[in-house]
């Protein structure tokens, strides 16, 4: 039997039982998955997870925050110079502030999501800010959502979905030798040459 779109998603973040099929749940389990803690069994959370809701957050936070600097441009545009012609009346205006400290803070996140997940996991979900900031743009600031505009925000949850079933596991090198394996391989070589 072949498991369905939504557990395949589970499985990939670790919100799943790797091990729940086998001998009716009570097969071999992950230290990740289960923790013994005074004899009481708790769940744990993964690493992936953590990524994974890290990511959805930061999405969140960048997405709104996009709407709200540009209420507090228009507003400041209302009382003072526009920032289109030199002026900087939007830095005394809160909302536009509000905007960038939620940017930073989706930002924070984000940054904080890659040390948890690789970044198979937590890059594609960073396409879902276009669509948070679409669907806020359509309600807050009244601009209309095309049919071309709806089709891209379905592809962007359709190609996030498919990308993260489908991220490697990330392997991380455990000793001096292996980072140099990996530092010396012909891709990394030829992106060092194009860099310099």
């Amino acid at each position: 039997m072949r498991p369905t779109l939504l557990t395949q998603v589970r499985q990939s973040i670790g919100l799943t039982n790797p091990y729940a099929g086998t001998r009716g749940g009570r097969g071999r389990r992950s230290a990740s998955w289960v923790r013994v803690s005074a004899g009481k069994k708790q769940m744990g959370v993964s690493d992936n997870t953590k990524g994974f809701i890290l990511a959805l957050v930061s999405s969140a936070f960048i997405g709104s925050s996009f709407i709200l600097k540009k209420k507090g441009l228009k507003r400041a545009g209302k009382s003072g110079v526009r920032a289109g012609v030199g002026g900087y009346t939007y830095l005394l205006e809160p909302l536009w502030w509000i905007g960038m400290i939620t940017m930073l803070l989706g930002e924070v996140a984000n940054f904080v999501a890659y040390v948890f997940a690789p970044a198979a996991l937590v890059t594609p979900l960073g396409a879902l800010s276009i669509i948070v900031s679409a669907v806020l743009a359509h309600l807050m600031l009244k601009e209309r959502l095309q049919t071309m505009g709806i089709l891209g925000c379905i592809s962007c949850v359709v190609g996030s979905i498919v990308i993260v079933i489908h991220a490697p596991q990330e392997q991380s090198p455990s000793s001096v030798e292996e980072i140099w394996k990996l530092a010396t391989q012909p891709g990394n070589k030829l992106s060092l040459i194009l860099l310099y």
